[in-house]
C-alpha cells in the first residue's frame, strides 16, 4: 500500500513539472523514486523527472467464456521472457472460477494463482491431473520443447504488469524453477484447466492475482492464451453417493437421488457443465468448495443418462461409461 504525503512541483501540472520538492519553497528535492498523480506516474532520478506514463489498472474484468477473447483473456505472443503480473476482478458472483490455458504447444511456462491468500495449483490436461503438490508455482508445458530442469535459476528478469490495455515494464527480479515439474510427456493439444473456489462476494475476495513466468529458454518465444472465467454456481447432476470398487457394482446401484457437481474438462470450450467428462474436477457442492467424492466408482445420471464415473484421489474424473440397460 502506498503512503500519501504532500509534495511540491516546479510546474503548473504534474505533466509539465521537471522536479518534485518536499517543501513549498522548492528548496529541497524529493528523494529519487516513483511518484503518481491522477492515474499517471513519473520517475524522479538524479533530481529530474522522467517521462509520464499511465498507472497500471488495479484489475481486469473476468471472462464469461474460457476460450473467448476480450476481458479476462490474455494472448501471450512474445519473444520477451520475464515475469508477468495481472490482477483480475471476479465481481460479486460466487462459485467456480476456471483458469484456462489454450494451446501450450512447444512452449512451457510457470504460473501462480492466488485468491483469498490461497495458492491454487491443481490443473488437468489431456494427460490428467497435474500439480506440484505444494505452495510453489506450477510449471506447465510440452516436454518435447526442452523445458528448464528443476532448480534452474534465472536472474535479472524483466517484470511486466497489465495496465488494462498493455503490459507496463517494471524492474527486474530473479526466480528459481521449483523442484516439482508437471510437463506433458508428449506433444498434445495441451489445453489446461484449473480451479478456484469462491464462496463469498465480499470486496476483499473479488480479486485473483496471477503471475506467469516466461523463461528465457523458450525456443522462439511463447504463443498461448490464458483466460480467467467469471464465477459460476455449478448445476447439480444426479448421482448415487455410494462408492463402489468397480463399474459393474456402480451400475447396479439403485437410484441417483444425490447430487454431484462437475467443474468442466480441459477440452470444453463453454461452461455447459451438465455432462461429466474425463479430465475434469468433480465436487460435492455448487461452490466447488467442499471437496470431491472419495476415489472410486459412482452411478451418475447426467445428460447421457444411466452411466458411471470413476474419480481418482485428486477429485478428477478418469473414466466415464454407460451402464447396460
Amino acid at each position: 500500500m502506498g503512503i500519501t504525503v504532500n509534495y511540491y512541483l516546479d510546474g503548473t501540472t504534474f505533466s509539465n513539472a521537471t522536479k518534485i520538492y518536499t517543501d513549498v519553497d522548492l528548496t529541497t528535492l524529493a528523494p529519487n523514486g516513483w511518484y503518481s498523480f491522477g492515474g499517471k506516474y513519473r520517475h524522479q532520478t538524479g533530481g529530474f523527472l522522467l517521462g509520464e506514463s499511465v498507472c497500471p489498472a488495479c484489475d481486469e474484468a473476468c471472462s464469461p467464456n474460457p476460450t473467448g477473447a476480450g476481458e479476462g483473456s490474455f494472448q501471450f505472443t512474445s519473444n520477451t521472457p520475464g515475469v508477468y503480473y495481472m490482477k483480475v476482478s471476479t465481481g460479486t458472483g460466487v462459485g467456480l472460477i476456471r483458469p484456462f490455458i489454450q494451446l501450450l504447444n512447444n512452449d512451457f511456462m510457470g504460473i501462480q494463482i492466488i485468491h483469498n491468500a490461497t495458492i491454487y495449483n491443481n490443473w488437468v490436461n489431456d494427460e490428467g491431473y497435474k500439480s506440484p503438490g505444494n505452495s510453489n508455482p506450477i510449471w506447465l508445458g510440452d516436454a518435447t520443447a526442452s523445458p528448464p530442469a528443476a532448480g534452474t535459476v534465472y536472474t535479472n528478469q524483466p517484470t511486466f504488469t497489465w495496465s488494462g490495455t498493455a503490459w507496463v515494464q517494471g524492474g527486474n527480479i530473479g526466480y528459481t524453477v521449483n523442484s516439482t515439474t508437471n510437463y506433458n510427456a508428449t506433444f498434445a493439444t495441451n489445453n489446461w484447466c484449473g480451479n478456484i473456489n469462491k464462496n463469498s462476494n465480499t470486496l476483499p475476495l473479488q480479486d485473483v492475482d496471477i503471475t506467469i513466468f516466461v523463461p528465457p529458454s523458450v525456443p522462439g518465444g511463447v504463443n498461448f492464451r490464458f483466460t480467467l472465467t467469471c464465477p459460476q454456481l455449478l448445476p447439480a447432476i444426479p448421482f448415487n453417493a455410494t462408492r463402489f470398487a468397480n463399474a459393474v457394482d456402480a451400475c447396479n446401484a439403485v437410484g441417483t437421488s444425490d447430487s454431484v457437481f462437475f467443474g468442466g474438462a480441459d477440452n470444453q470450450t463453454n461452461i455447459t457443465l451438465t455432462q461429466i467428462q474425463v479430465n475434469g474436477f468433480v465436487y460435492t457442492n455448487q461452490f466447488a468448495s467442499s471437496g470431491s467424492p472419495i476415489a472410486g466408482y459412482y452411478k451418475i445420471n447426467d445428460i447421457t443418462a444411466n452411466g458411471y464415473m470413476q474419480v481418482d484421489a485428486n477429485g478428477v474424473v478418469i473414466a466415464v461409461g454407460t451402464c447396460p440397460p
